[in-house]
């Protein structure tokens, strides 16, 4: 297939303020060890380094050339565009007032915590899972109430006996990654309709970050939780342009909330706590869902590209102890390396993130950033070109064999 986007440009971020480049130097401090934070191949926060389509850059150049950046109303079409490219890629039949625009996901979890919870209420999370999680129900005063998933020879899986034994009469939410990050499962159907009923079992309200959904691999279908039966009005259902545009900085989420008491609340905790959204944000979400589809239809085919290559680069990397499940979605690999640390003497995840970073060049997010299920894991942002995944591949084959022999 001829493709009309290049996804093999390479994109110098460094001196932009980026937080995966410029950032990297603070983050890894403690790891870098002799390794200059220069020669560090970035591939952690989850920011993709491919240009984004050009009707998003020329959507936000247009209103810039306009050189006043006063309040704004959201652009007239904005409710429609959200409608229509939800329905359309996740099938959740949503109308044009139910959507509520959000400065971005986690915002939009703190403001429901606060809105629909009482201080004190527990919270479930299935760990390893997206670290804001636990940091915005902790910082809303919420009950961090973690629910470890559990691993095996065949991938990772929901412990339903686990979630039981964790839900009691404090328990009022379950905070869903689908699909998930870090571990880039797709939830089927089966496992969906079984937090379905454990949802409702125990009268729960399910908010659901589904910002990784544009990210299906393998002919797989993304169910979308507030389709399920009975679901719908106890739902909190969020998507975003952010991960999938490259356009995380601009602060653009959809929150589908089809219960309209729900929304009521919802809408008023986020006027409360004086969050809006701005100017670029607003026509960065529209140019996506309106001129987008092209664009990502030839990402998926590329990112799928760069999983082959992964996957067949840690085939060779066994022998050292690493090895990794195929992710089902998202642009995110979750790399195990217990073996690893078995064979090198390593007890800490420090010891092993200082492995990564100064012996091996590479700034991979630490396993233990989602949990202390993550321990012994690190994750590998695929989101970039062919050949720095190449690079940094040599670069970890390399390591191992001058740690091992």
């Amino acid at each position: 297939m001829s493709r009309k986007y290049d996804f093999d440009q390479r994109v110098d971020r460094r001196g932009t303020d980026c937080v995966k480049w410029d950032g990297l130097a603070r983050v890894y401090a403690d790891y870098l060890g002799q390794r200059k934070p220069e020669d560090v191949i970035a591939l952690w926060i989850a920011d993709m380094e491919f240009y984004p389509p050009e009707e998003i850059s020329q959507a936000v150049e247009d209103r810039a050339a306009h050189h006043i950046y006063g309040y704004t109303l959201p652009p007239k079409d904005l409710a429609s565009t959200v409608k229509a490219w939800i329905n359309r890629h996740y099938e959740l039949e949503m109308e044009e007032n139910e959507f509520v625009y959000s400065p971005g996901i986690v915002p939009a979890i703190g403001v429901a915590m606060r809105a629909l919870l009482e201080g004190g209420d527990g919270v479930i999370i299935l760990s390893p899972v997206y670290g804001p999680f636990s940091r915005t129900i902790e910082q809303n005063g919420m009950l961090n109430q973690s629910v470890p998933l559990l691993h095996d020879e065949t991938g990772w899986k929901i412990d339903f006996d686990g979630l039981e034994k964790a839900v009691n009469e404090k328990t009022k939410m379950l905070l869903f990654c689908s699909p998930h990050n870090p571990i880039g499962r797709v939830w089927t159907a089966e496992e969906l309709e079984k937090i379905r009923d454990f949802v409702i079992k125990h009268d729960l309200i399910l908010f659901s970050d589904e910002i990784h959904a544009d990210f299906i691999y393998g002919g797989r279908d993304f169910i979308s939780p507030a389709n399920l039966e009975g679901m719908r009005e106890r739902t909190i259902s969020s998507f975003s342009p952010s991960k999938t545009f490259s356009v995380a900085g601009l602060m653009a989420s959809a929150i589908v909330i089809q219960n309209p008491e729900m929304r009521e609340k919802f809408t008023a905790e986020l006027k409360r706590s004086g969050l809006s959204g701005n100017i670029f944000g607003y026509q960065a979400m529209r140019a996506a869902w309106l001129h987008g589809e092209a664009w990502l239809r030839e990402l998926l085919v590329y990112l799928e590209g760069n999983i082959d290559f992964l996957m067949e680069s840690l085939a060779s990397l066994e022998k050292y102890g690493v090895r990794a499940d195929r992710p089902e979605s998202t642009y995110l690999l979750f790399i195990d390396f217990r073996e690893f640390m078995a064979k090198a003497g390593l007890e800490e995840q420090a010891e092993l993130n200082r492995f990564i970073c100064e012996e091996a060049g590479l700034g991979l997010n630490p396993g233990t950033d989602f949990g202390p299920e993550g321990k012994g894991f690190m994750r590998l942002n695929f989101g970039c070109p062919r050949s720095t995944l190449e690079a940094a591949m040599e670069r970890l084959s390399e390591a191992l064999e001058k740690r091992l022999g």
